[in-house]
């Protein structure tokens, strides 16, 4: 018997011994999937406090070109609802915040 078998037969048997020794935590599953939701909650409002991002439930649907960002993967680009949905560079992806765009810079700077 090779010796990296001889070892992995080692840990199986001591897993097997300790089996009983070990409690079986029962995870409420609802509970951890609302936890979970609240959680993703209170970051999206931290992010909304901190650098004025809102709800994308809150975003205007008027054509009007405002800035999306999906919290997921850090996605920020231009876009607008185009009537049917949001019409962004990441059309596979639903922004979960926007903002208003920042003013332009005048011509004189």
């Amino acid at each position: 018997m090779s010796n990296a078998k001889k070892q992995w037969d080692a840990h199986v048997e001591g897993a097997l011994a300790a089996k009983d020794s070990i409690a079986v935590v029962d995870l409420d599953w609802d509970a951890a999937v609302l936890y979970a939701h609240q959680r993703i909650a209170e970051l999206e409002a931290q992010l909304a406090d901190k650098e004025g991002w809102q709800s994308i439930e809150t975003a205007p649907r008027d054509k009007r070109v405002i800035l999306l960002h999906r919290i997921s993967n850090g996605r920020t680009a231009d876009g607008l609802w185009n009537g049917d949905c949001w019409a962004w560079p990441y059309v596979l992806l639903e922004p979960t915040h926007w903002m208003p765009l920042p003013a332009a810079p005048d011509s004189a700077t």
